[in-house]
């Protein structure tokens, strides 16, 4: 494993591209790891389930 943190500044050709940091109001801490997304998404099955949605 390296030490290695994303920095928009040191990566040049990304700015150059126009390529710019996301918008943090659409980020979600508890989505941000897998054990969180495995019960959002177990959540939503749930949801589906009672509400009669069948998905294929």
């Amino acid at each position: 494993m390296t030490r290695y943190k994303f920095d928009m500044a040191q990566e040049p050709v990304l700015a150059q591209l126009g390529v710019h940091r996301p918008e943090t109001k659409f980020f979600s801490a508890k989505l941000a790891s897998g054990g969180g997304r495995s019960m959002a998404f177990a959540a939503v099955k749930r949801k589906e389930e009672q509400l009669g949605i069948t998905v294929p």
